[in-house]
């Protein structure tokens, strides 16, 4: 066994397993590396490890590649590396760079629009004292919670920025028509367009078996309305795709907890065909190898910008 393969927790001889890498490695199928730390399933009889974004952990939330219709620049079947490529300002003038939008920016806009609102009601109220007083007491949860999901949407957002120099196509805080909640985060990588929720809650995230299905809990508190939410979201991404001649591009929707108690032993997990995990999985995820080109990313990527507009 090499350097690259050398693993936690590998006691069968034959069946691959999903593994903790002790030390760096790459991943079989599409070579990308792997940090010491990172979890991926290792295959004993080959001696070598593959990523997770190369192990599907679901189905996509609507639709799929193997779709009929596929438009142009999706080969069934072939294999896509993630490549370094120009920056979009970069590129031909027929296509002018698309705003990719600012991480949680409507959020940000919305507490700084209920600070300000707080302390003007503080002032009217106690015009001697009130500045003071708005200053220096605790903010109401409908206030700090505005700056809670900021902070989440900035975080995560600055992780997805660095898939940029894999090929990875990003857009940030957009509206769907007609809606009041904005989508986070949509990513276009090579398996496809998705959907991610930020989300800033404390305590740990965890599948619930009920009846009618499974539910999400997080901290005790079930969460299911959360997957609802994600899920709608990929539906009106799905609806555009196909109005514009792509019905064929799987959406697959992310719950993404950015500061949850995830232990070293937490494994993503899906409900209701939705993933839910942390950002370094979501990352893995998006950048994994697909059947998408870098034209048909860049064509997905200039027509979600239209379709959803900065929120």
């Amino acid at each position: 066994m090499t350097a690259d393969c050398v693993v936690m927790g590998t006691n069968d001889a034959t069946t691959p397993k999903r593994i903790k890498l002790r030390f760096p490695g790459h991943c079989l199928r599409c070579k990308r590396p792997l940090s010491a730390g990172d979890r991926a399933v290792h295959h004993p009889e080959a001696k070598a490890v593959e990523c997770l974004g190369c192990v599907s952990l679901s189905p996509p939330l609507v639709g799929g590649l193997g779709a009929p219709a596929s438009p142009a620049g999706v080969r069934h079947g072939a294999r896509h590396e993630p490549a370094q490529v120009t920056d979009l300002s970069q590129q031909s003038d027929s296509h002018p760079p698309v705003d990719i939008g600012v991480p949680g920016a409507s959020s940000r806009r919305e507490y700084e629009r209920r600070v300000a609102k707080r302390k003007a009601t503080a002032r009217k109220a106690h015009p001697l004292v009130g500045r003071f007083l708005a200053a220096f007491s605790a903010e109401p949860l409908a206030v700090s919670a505005w700056d809670r999901g900021a902070a989440g949407e900035e975080l995560l957002g600055s992780r997805l920025d660095a898939l940029t120099d894999f090929g990875v196509r990003l857009l940030h805080d957009r509206r769907p028509a007609g809606e009041r909640a904005n989508i986070d985060h949509i990513a276009i990588g090579p398996r496809g367009v998705f959907v991610i929720d930020a989300k800033r809650y404390r305590g740990r995230p965890e599948p619930r078996e009920r009846s009618g299905g499974t539910a999400l809990i997080v901290d005790g508190r079930d969460r299911s309305k959360l997957v609802d939410g994600v899920r709608k979201q990929g539906e009106s991404i799905q609806v555009a795709l196909t109005s514009n001649g792509w019905p064929g591009v799987s959406v697959r929707g992310m719950l993404c907890f950015v500061v949850a108690d995830w232990s070293p032993a937490s494994e993503a997990f899906v409900v209701n065909e939705a993933d839910v995990l942390w950002p370094k999985m979501a990352c893995e995820l998006v950048v994994a190898s697909g059947t998408l080109e870098q034209q048909a990313i860049e064509e997905l990527h200039r027509l979600l910008a239209a379709s959803f507009p900065i929120a």
